[in-house]
């Protein structure tokens, strides 16, 4: 069963081997069986869509990552905390973000939801998305890069398109003047109240526009 829209589609319940053991507690250990033989099944779905990539500074380079929560990074801005994580745009500061991001549900949680916004649907008044789309905004290196590869850099958070590409990540961005800065949490705001919420189930596959 599965669900499409213009900017992402859901395939429910794709066959999720016996076997995935207990959740690690560090990383860098070998993936069991039954994780291999999901990676493998996205990777056939995925190559369908586009190309898979990794980067070569990612601190834990890998295709696919496997994310689950950590002792270590739990009040941290990372997707193995325990805390909120921010909205943002996946490696939003490179040039070679994704066009498109996959997330696998391999054990569910019931008390763990996903939230998406498109940036086509954001209505702020023309003030704001005036200065929105100037290069007002600095966003820096995220704590998954070796950030002595990375710089960073100025940017706007919204293009001139119809169909805007945004590049938003609260916890990693600052704004350099003070119209940049109102409108930036007039769009958290907005974001927020008209979030999209998906609770992903074991064998669910979400894909969406980055």
């Amino acid at each position: 069963k599965s669900r499409c829209f213009d900017h992402q589609f859901l395939i429910r319940r794709l066959p999720i081997p016996p076997g995935l053991g207990p959740t690690p507690i560090v990383r860098g250990l070998p993936s069991c069986k039954a994780a291999l033989k999901v990676r493998k099944m996205m990777t056939i779905i995925l190559s369908r869509m586009g190309f898979i990539y990794g980067f070569n500074n990612k601190k834990f380079f890998d295709f696919i990552d496997d994310v689950f929560p950590l002792e270590t990074d739990k009040h941290e801005q990372l997707g193995t905390n325990k805390d909120f994580l921010e909205w943002h745009v996946e490696d939003g500061f490179h040039e070679a973000k994704a066009d498109w991001v996959a997330l696998c549900c391999l054990r569910q949680d019931p008390d763990a939801y996903t939230y998406l916004f498109h940036a086509k649907d954001i209505d702020l008044d023309s003030q704001h998305m005036a200065a929105l789309k100037r290069e007002e905004f600095v966003i820096e290196v995220d704590k998954t890069f070796n950030r002595k590869y990375e710089k960073e850099k100025r940017i706007a958070v919204l293009s001139e398109h119809d169909d805007p590409e945004i590049v938003y990540d609260p916890a990693y961005m600052r704004c350099l003047t003070p119209q940049a800065k109102a409108a930036f949490r007039e769009l958290h705001h907005f974001i927020s109240e008209k979030k999209q919420v998906i609770h992903l189930e074991s064998g669910d596959l979400l894909v969406f526009d980055n």
